[in-house]
């Protein structure tokens, strides 16, 4: 019981830490970079989010290469699932409107397991090749690239709708000018 009621205060420190600092960081970077949200969310939150994840992985393996690597691996799915379902089991309950699972959450939820079933085969393999290292790095790149693509083009339709408003508008204005 009282790992239990451990666990839950840390998790509350965690996220009370992120809240408090991580979150206006990130929002300030982004502010101050003109960075849309989901371009700001899958880099400078990704890179936040996982440099812990990253530092851990090489200190277990540099440490004991033998035991390292199991734990590591072990933790990387870990904390991957307990993202994919328990944080946003979260976020989805928290949110008050329906969540639609339109096109963004669609593309990401499908490079996700594009990305698992990568992991799965390179793993399956026996011995990790530096190629599928570079398939891993190059997904993400060909990820963030499509978000990038995403909001340029979100810019562009939402500028049109803009000056196609302003234009209907100058005319309406110019018809009933006339009259």
């Amino acid at each position: 019981a009282s790992v239990g009621v451990l666990t839950l205060l840390l998790f509350r420190l965690l996220g009370s830490t992120a809240e408090d600092y991580f979150s206006p960081a990130l929002e300030m970077i982004a502010t101050e970079f003109d960075i849309p949200p989901p371009l700001a969310g899958v880099t400078l939150l990704a890179l936040g989010n996982g440099a812990p994840d990253v530092s851990a992985v090489v200190n277990a393996i540099r440490v004991n290469p033998e035991e390292g690597l199991p734990l590591s691996l072990g933790e990387l799915t870990g904390g991957g699932m307990f993202v994919q379902t328990v944080v946003v089991g979260r976020v989805i309950f928290l949110s008050r409107d329906r969540v639609q699972c339109q096109g963004e959450l669609r593309r990401d939820v499908a490079v996700y397991g594009v990305a698992a079933s990568l992991v799965f085969f390179v793993c399956s393999q026996g011995r990790v090749y530096f190629s599928g290292v570079l398939l891993m790095f190059a997904i993400y790149c060909i990820y963030v690239a499509t978000v990038v693509t995403s909001e340029i083009r979100r810019h562009y339709k939402s500028t049109l709708l803009i000056a196609d408003k302003s234009e209907s508008e100058t005319l309406s204005a110019a018809s009933s000018f006339e009259e």
